[in-house]
């Protein structure tokens, strides 16, 4: 008695569905890098809206990021007051 061996064949679509899985938890945190380096910043919100809306164009997301890894150079109060 011959019993034929269990040959497991690889789904194409299943490997497919991983392979983009996989892309997108690579490419978005990768997309949304100027936000995250931004994040600390008070500019955070218009930081976010340059890369949401115009990352896209990869100069609108260069500005993001240039925006973001900039230092921020808002006087703080007490150096304002200190100066008065």
């Amino acid at each position: 008695m011959n019993v034929p061996a269990l040959v497991l064949q690889p789904d194409p679509v299943e490997a497919v569905r991983a392979i983009s899985v996989g892309a997108l938890l690579l490419v978005i945190p990768l997309y949304f890098l100027p936000t995250i380096l931004g994040w600390q910043e008070k500019k955070r919100g218009a930081i976010f809206a340059v890369n949401f809306l115009l990352g896209w164009t990869v100069i609108g997301w260069i500005v993001a990021f240039v925006w973001a890894a900039a230092p921020d150079t808002t006087p703080s109060r007490n150096h304002s007051a200190a100066g008065a």
